[in-house]
């Protein structure tokens, strides 16, 4: 059987998108981030998402486990 997926919008911080286990946001760096920026992202993914973090093919970092509250709190 073949289906065909379309993909929405990438999930960026100001606009998440829902998944399996809460919403996504992906940051685009926009260079190398010190180890004191990477830890405060790394806090903040914990406090208001799931703390799971990943890294995408592109060099993108996803934060999952966000909510509808959390997602702006964590953007800010």
């Amino acid at each position: 059987m073949s289906q065909t997926f379309v993909r929405g919008a990438c999930p960026r911080l100001a606009a998440p998108m829902e998944t399996g286990d809460g919403l996504l946001a992906r940051i685009a760096p926009s260079g190398p981030m010190t180890i004191d920026a990477f830890a405060g992202l790394c806090a903040a993914a914990e406090i208001h998402g799931n703390g799971l973090m990943e890294v995408t093919a592109r060099g993108s970092v996803q934060v999952r486990g966000l909510s509808p509250v959390s997602a702006p709190l964590f953007a800010a």
